[in-house]
């Protein structure tokens, strides 16, 4: 249930970045995306 809720934190934030054109903000949206979905995973192992 976490992780649905944290991927769509993700998910509004790289969908704002990509309607403010910001190339930089959206890249870190996805950086900020991969670490949580590799942590998220971690936890589970």
């Amino acid at each position: 249930m976490l992780s649905i809720i944290l991927r769509a934190c993700v998910a509004s934030v790289n969908l704002h970045a990509a309607t403010l054109r910001d190339e930089r903000l959206r890249v870190s949206g996805h950086r900020y995306g991969v670490v949580l979905t590799w942590t998220i995973g971690a936890q589970r192992a």
